[in-house]
């Protein structure tokens, strides 16, 4: 993901497919939706290639 000066995430793209194309899709819609703190050189705000990986789990319905 490319994190710009104000901490908003304008380029990603999936490095290593889940081998599922629904939750490459769902990683790719978090990072859209992702605002992080921008990197600094020097104290002044910066933009940066970062790597993140996502981990879905699916939880079984609760009885009620």
């Amino acid at each position: 993901m490319f994190v710009d000066e104000s901490g908003k995430v304008t380029k990603h793209e999936v490095r290593e497919s889940s081998g599922f194309e629904a939750l490459d899709r769902a990683a790719s819609n978090v990072a859209r939706m992702l605002r992080l703190a921008p990197a600094k050189a020097l104290g002044i705000p910066t933009g940066v290639w970062v790597q993140q990986g996502f981990t879905f789990r699916v939880d079984p319905p609760t009885a009620g």
